[in-house]
């Protein structure tokens, strides 16, 4: 997992966008923390609505900054984005059956250190010159 504290090679070179990136990792974090805990169905799906709900205006704000400086990959971020999202949705709505709990979040959590080594340091650091 990407478990672990914020690591200066994840910064994209914006405050406010390493602000909010460092928060998607808290919350990815909490999310593999909370995994062996007792209850931790009901505070996945929490956690995972938090996320999901944080990412949602996170991606918005960043897409809206990428038009702002006239990135031209906007389009492709806009399409990871949207990706992303939609993953999250499904997940949440995979978590309703006790009995695949264990293996969605298993999935879950490959899915979103995947997301964070491809998106955070691949597509994300293409835009950094724009901003510095």
């Amino acid at each position: 997992m990407v478990e672990g504290l914020w690591e200066e090679r994840y910064s994209v070179g914006v405050p406010q966008l390493d602000e909010e990136h460092k928060t998607i990792l808290a919350l990815i974090n909490t999310i593999a923390l909370n995994r062996d805990q007792p209850g931790w169905q009901a505070n996945l799906v929490e956690i995972l609505n938090q996320l999901t709900n944080y990412a949602i205006g996170h991606c918005e704000r960043e897409e809206a900054m990428l038009k702002e400086v006239g990135y031209p990959d906007l389009q492709g971020q806009q399409r990871e984005h949207l990706a992303f999202r939609q993953r999250l949705a499904v997940f949440t709505m995979d978590m309703d059956d006790p009995e695949q709990q264990r293996r969605i979040l298993n999935m879950l959590l490959s899915f979103l250190k995947e997301w964070w080594l491809e998106h955070i340091l691949v597509s994300d650091m293409k835009y950094r010159s724009f901003f510095v």
